[in-house]
């Protein structure tokens, strides 16, 4: 399964351009969680997310956990970039460790919920959170399973979410 994974980020790579790294880089930064919290912490200043505010910070504290705390520090996978070579990140290489993809996880946490609670921004926020998971991958960044582990987890938070607030 690893040799394929590598496959998928050494294709990614022949396939880069200066347009691209731009791009996927600026997208992968707004998903930091120092970009990502205070637009998040907007948001859930507009009245139309009244009904969601605390189910939205519930589910993102138990992400910053399950993500930073349990699994990363738990599992302990490399980085691509680390265990093959050939892998080049563009930007800066990160210093955790991969799985699971902590920017995929943050976005679709939150797109997620507001996908539950029926906001508008819902959708948006889901091709939002998609883009993000691309880019961790076209940077060289995170493997594919990382990026799956990063929506699985949010679903996982997402239904914690509901039992505990619906």
């Amino acid at each position: 399964m690893l040799r394929i994974e590598h496959e998928i980020l050494l294709w990614l790579q022949r396939h880069r351009s200066e347009f691209g790294n731009t791009f996927w880089w600026t997208i992968t930064q707004t998903g930091y969680s120092r970009m990502w919290l205070p637009f998040c912490a907007f948001l859930t200043l507009l009245p139309v997310t009244q009904q969601f505010r605390l189910p939205l910070w519930n589910a993102l504290g138990i992400q910053a956990v399950f993500v930073h705390v349990l699994l990363k520090k738990g599992m302990k996978r490399s980085r691509p970039f680390d265990a093959c070579p050939e892998i080049v990140p563009v930007g800066k290489r990160p210093k955790d460790w991969s799985f699971p993809s902590g920017h995929t996880c943050i976005t679709f946490v939150t797109a997620f919920i507001f996908l539950q609670y029926g906001s508008f921004l819902g959708p948006v926020l889901l091709a939002y959170a998609c883009m993000v998971a691309f880019s961790r991958l076209y940077l060289g960044v995170h493997y594919p399973t990382d990026v799956l582990g990063g929506i699985l987890l949010a679903i996982l938070i997402l239904a914690l979410t509901c039992l505990f607030w619906l």
